[in-house]
């Protein structure tokens, strides 16, 4: 098992990205906390990883808040006594199709608060944590806002602040025996894309039925960015310098 003994600590980790790499990376031997504000999904997942026989444990963190993450970080340190993987999967998408000069400022900022903030905070915390021992930190950006345009001007924005952020931070942290990669997922069957689309559908006045039916076979699996997610944790594939884009 590549992750064997290793703790991972996963932000989003009830639903899409994060639920498949928690699931996966307790499979493969982690000892896995989940960080989520969605407690009755967060359980579910739990649910999966015992009955494969694997170690799980959730913490309800809200990572747009400082105090949030904190609590969540001492918690790991309380039950394991150190960090070794930090995955960032939390995010939220609001407001598609919206031009700049009609868009809400307290929807980007909501949208900031999670994505980027929320991004940087589980950093902060995390890094003193890591620090002895060395590890990864995993930031789940988009191809959405790095390579190609977004349905939402403030998911692009946060998603493409992500990615500088990791840039700047892979410096910083290479003393310490951090290493940083970005994944960049597309096109992804995550409940979050399903809601985006839906959404997009009902605001150009298409059915959102058949708007998901056709979007549906052109999707990946969450698990495929998980695999992604396994082999840099377990420090194999790309150097620290690499940008992962994934279909």
């Amino acid at each position: 098992m590549r992750l064997k003994d290793k703790v991972a600590l996963i932000t989003g980790g009830a639903t899409g990205i994060g639920q498949a790499t928690a699931k996966l990376y307790a499979r493969e031997g982690s000892r896995v906390v989940i960080a989520d504000v969605n407690e009755p999904e967060a359980g579910k997942t739990l649910e999966a990883i015992a009955e494969e026989g694997g170690e799980g444990r959730f913490v309800r963190a809200d990572v747009s808040r400082g105090e949030d993450v904190r609590a969540m970080v001492e918690t790991v340190a309380q039950d394991y006594g150190g960090l070794d993987v930090l995955v960032t999967c939390a995010g939220i998408y609001r407001t598609p199709l919206v031009r700049i000069d009609e868009f809400d400022e307290a929807v980007w900022e909501e949208v900031m608060e999670v994505n980027l903030k929320g991004t940087f905070l589980c950093a902060k915390y995390a890094v003193p944590l890591m620090r002895e021992r060395g590890g990864a930190i995993l930031f789940i950006a988009s191809t959405a806002g790095v390579t190609v345009a977004s349905d939402s001007l403030a998911y692009g924005a946060s998603k493409g602040g992500v990615r500088g952020m990791a840039f700047t931070l892979k410096e910083q942290l290479a003393p310490l025996n951090i290493r940083v990669h970005v994944v960049c997922p597309n096109e992804l069957a995550t409940p979050l894309k399903l809601r985006a689309i839906a959404e997009i559908a009902e605001i150009r006045g298409e059915s959102p039925d058949a708007a998901l039916a056709a979007a549906l076979p052109n999707l990946a699996a969450p698990e495929e960015v998980a695999q992604v997610l396994a082999e840099l944790g377990a420090g194999e594939g790309a150097g620290a310098d690499d940008l992962i884009f994934t279909k």
